[in-house]
């Protein structure tokens, strides 16, 4: 949707790959909701009706998701904290860098470590 409206925009990933988050974890690992229910804007996850996502089905369809849109990715980054800047901006500094933006989204998970926050 972002892309669709001309807003510029840049997915910062931890792992070496998308979906990184989900590859470790137990075998027997589902998500609590139907697969119909799991998909992204524009492309539906597909799995039978009725069945709930494994962890490789998970980070398949987000690789696959970015794939399909083209959409802008940096791997490897670790993001340590959030502050602003003077002018209101966001500063998003992680090891080796930062960037400066207007707006961010955390999406991390309930199961990883958040980012520290400081006068946003």
């Amino acid at each position: 949707d972002l892309a669709q409206r001309g807003i510029d925009f840049l997915i910062l990933e931890k792992g070496e790959r998308l979906g990184e988050n989900w590859r470790p974890r137990w075998d027997s690992l589902r998500v609590f909701t139907r697969a119909r229910f799991d998909g992204l804007p524009g492309l539906p996850f597909h799995a039978a009706d009725g069945t709930y996502p494994t962890k490789d089905q998970m980070s398949a369809y987000l690789e696959q998701y970015v794939e399909r849109f083209g959409l802008p990715v940096r791997l490897g980054i670790d993001v340590l904290g959030l502050s602003a800047d003077e002018r209101g901006r966001i500063l998003v500094e992680w090891a080796h860098g930062r960037l400066v933006a207007e707006r961010v989204i955390v999406a991390t998970g309930v199961q990883a470590a958040q980012p520290r926050i400081t006068h946003c």
